[in-house]
């Protein structure tokens, strides 16, 4: 028996002979299944046509091999199907993904109180621009970053602090694993950074910072040829000094994704130590008291091309700041 077929009562699968001819094409949106890239924006839309034939416009040579054809043609539609399926849910996965692996800049102002003896008490702000890398891994997402510059931003108007280049080449390079998790409609960010000492490799039993030059914990941390840590001090009226310091402290960056790639939060500081261990001049030689502001404090991440470099952020940061 052979099927009559029409473009609006199609020949049912089961009857489908010589006499039933059909053309099969897929498309994805508005664009063609042989398009060699397909956008997100083109997966909106799976349409499958089966389009019915002129009979006597194809000819076969027996049931057998219509059939065959008809097989491996349904096969394929399904497999592409599949296929486009997959690519649509690696597209979602994306969108639905707002810190992507990549290259950031991370830009951090550290406010603090500062009381000094002699000098008194001032107000002031330490600013780090660093360049990190968002990756993941079987544990989750992880966070590599490298302090690029590191300059005080306010001083008091009686001192003015200074760190060295060979400083801030020392600063740590340093992983640590970071959170993004979903809060109602917002996306929320915190990276634990861990404890950083600067001029001292505590050890194992010692908790406290070193009191003396000579402990052996303390050693030449930036290799400048002083032991521990050194800053530059300017006085008024007075000659330029230097301070060999040691500290160590710990901070959490809490945030929220404002957009894909971008985050704007706070700095937690867990604790913060910091001691003078010797000076030059030898009256400089006074260990101020710092207490951080964490009113004052914040960071913000931003996504930077995947060749960016530290020089790429320092040269960035000396030009004038545009608006977003």
């Amino acid at each position: 028996m052979s099927a009559q077929c029409s473009s609006t009562s199609p020949c049912p699968w089961d009857v489908i002979g010589p006499d039933c001819k059909f053309a099969s094409s897929v498309y994805l949106g508005s664009g063609r299944s042989d398009d060699r890239q397909v956008s997100a924006s083109k997966l909106d839309l799976v349409k499958v046509e089966l389009i019915p034939l002129a009979e006597g416009s194809v000819r076969t040579a027996d049931r057998k091999d219509t059939m065959e054809t008809v097989r491996r043609c349904i096969g394929l539609c399904f497999v592409l199907l599949s296929s486009l399926l997959c690519l649509s849910g690696v597209a979602a996965a994306q969108d639905d993904n707002p810190l992507p692996s990549g290259m950031y800049r991370l830009e951090m102002i550290l406010a603090s109180v500062t009381r000094l003896p002699f000098f008194g008490t001032s107000k002031s702000a330490s600013r780090s621009i660093s360049l990190i890398e968002v990756r993941s891994d079987h544990t989750g997402l992880v966070q590599r970053h490298e302090v690029c510059d590191f300059h005080v931003l306010q001083n008091s108007a009686m001192i003015k602090m200074v760190f060295p280049d060979k400083f801030v080449a020392a600063l740590a390079k340093h992983s640590y694993p970071i959170q993004v998790e979903k809060d109602g409609q917002e996306w929320r960010y915190r990276a634990d950074l861990g404890v950083e000492r600067i001029g001292f490799k505590p050890s194992s039993n010692q908790s406290n910072l070193p009191t003396k030059l000579d402990d052996p914990s303390v050693y030449d941390w930036d290799g400048d040829g002083h032991p521990g840590a050194t800053l530059k001090l300017s006085v008024p009226l007075l000659p330029d000094g230097e301070l060999y310091i040691v500290q160590q402290g710990h901070s959490i960056l809490n945030g929220r994704i404002t957009r894909r790639g971008r985050i704007e939060g706070s700095i937690e500081v867990r604790s913060f130590e910091h001691r003078v261990l010797g000076a030059w001049p030898g009256f400089l030689n006074r260990s101020p008291e710092i207490v951080p502001e964490p009113a004052e404090s914040r960071f913000s991440i931003i996504g930077i091309p995947r060749d960016s470099t530290c020089e790429t952020l320092r040269e960035a940061s000396r030009q004038p700041k545009e608006k977003d």
